[in-house]
């Protein structure tokens, strides 16, 4: 993802604020968006904590999209690290933290191999 125009942030954020809302109705089932860099972004949340992935094939996500995901979240998660994973010609970057804690960036940690094979990705 290149730095984004307004419109596009405009949009992401749009995305971003959808996908956490349905997740926030639906806990335990993952909620995805495919966006037209082919990046997908997954959120989940359950058990109190909210769940962030992004993955895609070749080239698999970098820094940069990381970045501009967590740059327009609906609250403020910059400074959150992801873990990076590989499965089936798949790359993930994922993270999770306390739903209700929402700004605490210093509480947040990469998923486990469990919790991400929840979102459909390693298994």
């Amino acid at each position: 993802m290149n730095p984004l125009k307004s419109r596009d942030q405009d949009l992401l954020r749009k995305i971003l604020e959808e996908l956490l809302e349905k997740s926030l109705k639906a806990p335990g089932f993952p909620m995805r968006k495919g966006l037209k860099s082919g990046l997908v972004v997954s959120v989940l949340t359950k058990g109190g904590e909210t769940y962030l992935q992004i993955d895609r094939a070749r080239p698999g996500p970098n820094e940069n999209e990381w970045n501009t995901v967590l740059k327009n979240w609906p609250f403020d998660c910059q400074g959150v690290k992801p873990k990076i994973q590989s499965w089936q010609r798949r790359f993930y970057w994922s993270a999770k933290w306390p739903t209700s804690a929402r700004k605490t960036v210093e509480e947040t940690e990469p998923c486990t191999q469990t919790e991400l094979a929840g979102m459909g990705g390693e298994r």
